[in-house]
């Protein structure tokens, strides 16, 4: 089956989550510590703003989704990646000699 970013969306409209999050709620929500978060949010990768005089970082859901997609989409590339490497011309070719 084809990998289709919109499958591990969730409806934000529906969701019981608010618009914007926390780094410690996104940390409790991909269950990794709050550090790393941190450090998504520095590097670009997870996409946040910085709101109020103590400049807190805040997470869009949305953001958090699109996160999510991309990075199940580059898993589903890296694995189809690793699969090719093992692959032979044969198997390439459905079983047909080139």
């Amino acid at each position: 089956m084809p990998f289709s970013p919109s499958s591990y969306l969730w409806n934000v409209a529906e969701s019981p989550l608010p618009q914007f999050l926390r780094p410690e709620d996104v940390s409790e929500i991909l269950n990794v510590p709050v550090g790393e978060i941190h450090e998504l949010l520095t590097s670009g990768e997870l996409l946040g703003i910085r709101v109020g005089a103590r400049a807190q970082w805040r997470i869009d859901v949305e953001q958090l989704q699109l996160f999510i997609a991309d990075a199940y989409e580059f898993e589903a590339r890296a694995a189809r990646w690793r699969q090719a490497e093992h692959a032979t011309i044969i198997e390439v070719a459905d079983g047909r000699i080139l």
